[in-house]
Parts: C-alpha cells; structure tokens; sequence
C-alpha cells in the first residue's frame, strides 16, 4: 500500500512550512465573503421590508369572470 506523503514546502533555510502566505491569505477573503453573501441580502431586507401586496385588480378580475360565466351558461330545458 502507498501511504500518503505530507505536502509541505522547503523554505531556503531548510525549514518546513505547512501552508504558504498565499493559503492563509485565502481564510481572511472567504470569510469576508460568505459574510457578504449573508448580510447583503439581510441588509436589503432590513432596508426596505415587504409592504402587503394588493389583490384587488386580482379580485376584480376574478368576480367580473364568474359574472362572465354565469350570463354565458344556457338554462337547463326542463324535461
């Protein structure tokens, strides 16, 4: 079986480094983005909440339409 080899850099002074400048500096910018991905959209929110919405073109529509069917439906012939 291979076992796996640790992954680390040599510095010219023959120390060991685990992780370079540039991964460490990846931290700091992925936690200044989740947290702008979370408090944008929070932010917006806050700002500007949701005022109810009007549904009174919807029930005008919908009360001129069932008028529209009950004038169109022929009588039944009696029998």
């Amino acid at each position: 079986m291979f076992t796996p080899r640790r992954v680390a850099n040599h510095t010219p002074e023959g120390k060991e480094t685990d992780m370079t400048l540039l991964a460490w500096a990846n931290f700091p910018f992925a936690l200044l983005f989740l947290l702008a991905w979370s408090a944008i959209p929070l932010w917006m929110v806050i700002k500007r909440p949701d005022t109810p919405t009007d549904h009174t073109a919807a029930h005008a529509y919908l009360a001129a339409k069932a008028a529209h069917a009950e004038a169109a439906e022929p009588t039944p012939a009696a029998a």
